[in-house]
């Protein structure tokens, strides 16, 4: 865990004039519940790592002149974001706690809605789910109030966001990782020229296949796909990416109530 937390505090130290509220980003570590290794399929132990693109905001109090004690801070919180995601809302300004605009609702957030599906699938269907799953994101330094990071941070430490998820896939030793992130934020193509835009492949050494079969569900669309690791050519796993619709602002919707004609059409395809 030291050596992990290490390369955290190495990183805030490397963005120090990037983090906090004055700032304008914010950072987050990955999750664990504690039931992370007491998960169970068909009576195996099968440990699953989320993994979104960002942590989309996240009004933390970072003390700039103690990164440590920043990071031990934000690790000793994860039970109480657990709780909180399981009670339905994380509260992402406790000077506004009273003000139900600044809550993040997980039950609205297509994240966590997903990672509550797939956590059924995998035989945990109790109140305390969270607890016995591991949430990371892509990229470490995300805008302070909302958000995903623009071309210019994702090119400017894409390198480095690499390595810490590839840290937290060796400390952690997942069975799964299910990334809920799309294809351009794990291989951005259009970031700026003379960047690694395959970092995260190479680093972690999960690729992007070629298979382009479809399938539809509902009112999105799911991709099969395998993983292998490019080093040596061998399976590492076969995933599902289930893509939603979007309105012109990146909020996702539902096709049924915005496009009927066209849900129709999705629904009847064979």
């Amino acid at each position: 865990m030291n050596d992990l937390k290490e390369s955290y505090v190495r990183f805030l130290e490397n963005h120090k004039d990037r983090i906090g509220k004055e700032n304008g980003y914010t950072f987050f570590s990955m999750i664990e519940g504690d039931n992370y290794i007491k998960n169970k399929l068909n009576g195996k132990a099968t440990k699953i790592m989320f993994v979104g693109r960002s942590t989309n905001g996240w009004k933390f109090d970072f003390d700039g002149k103690d990164f440590r004690e920043s990071v031990d801070k934000m690790w000793d919180d994860r039970e109480t974001i657990l709780q909180d995601i399981q009670n339905g809302e994380i509260n992402k300004d406790k000077e506004t706690a009273k003000n139900d605009e600044e809550n993040y609702n997980y039950n609205t957030s297509p994240f966590f809605q997903l990672c509550r599906e797939i956590m059924k699938l995998y035989g945990t269907d109790c109140e305390d789910w969270p607890q016995y799953m591991l949430w990371t994101n892509l990229y470490k330094l995300a805008p302070y109030e909302a958000g995903n990071p623009g071309r210019r941070i994702i090119s400017e430490t894409i390198d480095e966001c690499a390595e810490l998820l590839n840290n937290e896939i060796k400390y952690s030793c997942p069975d799964v990782i299910i990334f809920v992130t799309g294809a351009w934020w794990y291989i951005p193509f259009d970031i700026r020229t003379g960047v690694n835009r395959r970092a995260f492949a190479d680093i972690v050494g999960v690729d992007i296949p070629n298979d382009e079969s479809q399938i539809i569900i509902g009112s999105g669309i799911s991709k099969n796909y395998v993983m292998k690791n490019r080093a040596n050519d061998v399976l590492v796993a076969t995933a599902t990416s289930v893509h939603c619709f979007i309105n012109k602002d990146g909020t996702p919707i539902a096709l049924k109530k915005y496009f009927p004609d066209l849900d129709f059409v999705l629904k009847t395809i064979k």
